[in-house]
């Protein structure tokens, strides 16, 4: 087993990350080894050795107790060739709702010659719990998407996922912008009346009102027949 002090400075990464939370980072301007491996047997989410396990249906793949997810290193065939490919620690990305709320952090996978995209906490939880049970989905304990800690997941029901938004906060969404408070919109309400006003249409008119408003016949079509701008009558 590595001695825990060489563990520590082996993983300065971790101990850079650990020093800043507790605010070591803050308190000098420069941070020396002690000064970082203090802080990190400091943080008891450190204070274990780092355990990975095998990506269930994703051979090629680990992840670990604390959310990463690395490829591994493996030989290949490459252009008809011989390759190794070096192990490598997954970067991955927070995936946003419709409304801009994060949700999950994400890494993309592959098998066969194809990309997978898989959220981190799912890939956690199948390898240290089990398979997910019928009607449950994963839950972050406090409420934050990109924290994937083995210690901060579970296997929830859906109205866990909501009972949890709302005690951390995050049960609103983002106010979802529509008509002319939308960045994109290109009519006005009142040109949107004035195409839902008009009762009859002789040939060419779309085309023409299309021209005017600087949008296609179709997108006039739609707003004739009364599809989007609903809150419009």
């Amino acid at each position: 087993m590595i001695p825990a002090t060489e563990q520590y400075i082996k993983g300065h990464d971790l101990l850079v990350e650990s020093a800043g939370r507790k605010g070591a980072w803050n308190a000098s301007p420069t941070l020396t080894a002690t000064t970082c491996l203090e802080a990190a047997l400091a943080d008891d989410s450190l204070s274990t050795i780092e355990e990975w396990r095998p990506v269930v249906g994703f051979p090629d793949y680990q992840v670990s107790d604390r959310g990463r997810v690395k490829s591994i290193a493996r030989m290949i065939i490459r252009g008809g060739r011989l390759a190794r490919v070096f192990e490598k620690i997954l970067a991955g990305y927070l995936k946003h709702s419709h409304y801009g709320r994060p949700i999950a952090m994400v890494v993309t996978l592959k098998r066969d010659g194809r990309r997978h995209y898989e959220r981190v906490h799912r890939l956690v939880l199948e390898a240290f719990v089990g398979p997910c049970p019928d009607g449950k989905e994963g839950c972050h304990d406090n409420g934050n998407p990109s924290n994937n800690g083995l210690n901060n997941l579970r296997w929830g029901t859906r109205d866990d996922n909501l009972e949890d938004m709302k005690r951390h906060g995050t049960r609103h969404p983002v106010p979802h912008y529509r008509g002319e408070e939308s960045s994109v919109s290109k009519l006005t309400e009142a040109q949107v009346r004035r195409i839902r006003a008009i009762k009859v249409w002789p040939f060419g008119l779309q085309a023409q009102l299309a021209r005017e408003t600087g949008i296609s016949a179709t997108h006039v079509r739609r707003i004739r027949n009364g599809h989007g701008w609903e809150h419009i009558k």
